[in-house]
């Protein structure tokens, strides 16, 4: 039975590709997500003199329910965790009931709370964080091809590592490395992300 070393496994890791989809998908998401509840705040805010924002507010609020179904299924997919989703029942008393289930559920507020204040920024953060490790380690990995390019020196890092190591072709072994460093870090950053979706958009 081969040993597997903890540092470079990730690399062989089924689970690490599927992260790495996951969290670039998640920011165009959550901007289409805060764009939509912001919108549809606005216009209840806006309307609610004339009684049309009431309505409005309850669409969004169903709406919130589409998008929690839908992170759900991604945070099963491509981060390996199941979401427990209870069925809704069926409310009785028409649509008095309708709006006291909606309005009465904990889980509506959460995920009103999630779309509005956490998800947009949390996102914004993990695409930017993992976007510059990928950016770092394929600009190490390709640096004897890119260095003929007038631009490269100009990089503060990569004439730094020029000066220290005085050799372009040491880059891709660096590469290696912080590649290595960059795939945990996703992994890291996907976790807290599965986390935070159990938290938020659990039952």
């Amino acid at each position: 039975m081969k040993k597997r070393i903890p540092f470079f496994s990730v690399l062989g890791e089924k689970e690490t590709y599927l992260n790495i989809v996951y969290i670039l998908a998640a920011f165009p998401l959550s901007i289409i997500y805060f764009t939509l509840v912001v919108t549809g705040l606005s216009l209840s805010l806006g309307l609610l003199v004339i009684v049309a924002g009431f309505f409005i507010f309850i669409g969004t609020l169903l709406m919130l329910r589409g998008f929690r179904w839908m992170d759900v299924q991604l945070t099963r997919v491509f981060l390996t965790h199941t979401i427990e989703m209870k069925r809704d029942e069926k409310p009785s008393g028409g649509f008095s009931g309708f709006m006291s289930q909606l309005f009465g559920s904990a889980l509506t507020w959460k995920s009103f709370v999630h779309y509005l204040v956490i998800k947009f920024p949390l996102d914004t953060v993990v695409w930017t964080i993992s976007i510059s490790f990928i950016a770092m380690t394929l600009d190490l990995l390709l640096a004897p091809a890119l260095s003929q390019y007038w631009w490269f020196d100009d990089d503060d890092i990569n004439r730094w590592l020029l000066d220290f190591f005085g050799d372009v072709y040491i880059f891709p072994f660096l590469g290696i490395i912080w590649g290595m460093l960059s795939l945990h870090v996703i992994r890291g950053l996907a976790w807290v992300c599965r986390e935070i979706n159990q938290a938020m958009l659990g039952e």
